[in-house]
């Protein structure tokens, strides 16, 4: 798990974790040993965290506590999560584990470094005014739908900036 470093970032106390923990076991109906305690809290208390473990042994849990933790302090509404993966497989057995507010910001790793990510950081947007004029369908070129396309992704995707990434599987990157 990585962590941003925004100034937005709003600290969590141990006790607050350990709360939470507890409320989710609760909700959930599910047991946490000692590691797995300690796992969530680590991954909520610092910026930067490797969860590694066998098949079975609560990786996707722990992410899903995590989660929830954060999704919870920011309301769902100011918190995005970018899950990737290396291959489509692995992303997809994950979003079904663990539902994310941004399902849009998933995938693998090729998809967010080649398809979104520019989109993110681009500081270029179209003047889409003269575009726009045009009332007919019909009267759009190939390059107007395409200026269109591309300024819509990249007003989408400036709103969806993650604040944590998640990769999984991480073991099949070289």
């Amino acid at each position: 798990l990585f962590e941003d470093d925004s100034e937005s970032f709003k600290d969590a106390t141990p006790s607050e974790i350990e709360t939470f923990i507890d409320d989710y076991e609760r909700k959930k109906n599910v047991r946490f040993n000692d590691l797995q305690r300690e796992a969530i809290a680590k991954c909520i208390l610092k910026r930067t965290h490797v969860i590694c473990g066998f098949p079975g042994t609560g990786k996707s849990t722990i992410f899903d506590v995590v989660k929830e933790f954060y999704y919870s302090i920011y309301e769902n509404k100011e918190y995005n999560i970018a899950c990737l993966a290396p291959t489509g497989l692995a992303i997809k057995n994950l979003i079904k584990k663990c539902k994310v507010v941004s399902p849009e910001i998933c995938g693998t790793i090729h998809r967010m470094a080649f398809n979104i990510n520019h989109y993110m950081i681009s500081n270029y947007i179209d003047d889409i005014s003269i575009i726009k004029q045009k009332t007919e369908p019909n009267m759009l070129s190939p390059m107007d739908r395409f200026i269109l396309k591309r300024h819509s992704k990249i007003v989408k995707y400036k709103t969806l900036i993650p604040n944590m990434i998640v990769i999984d599987e991480f073991s099949m990157v070289d």
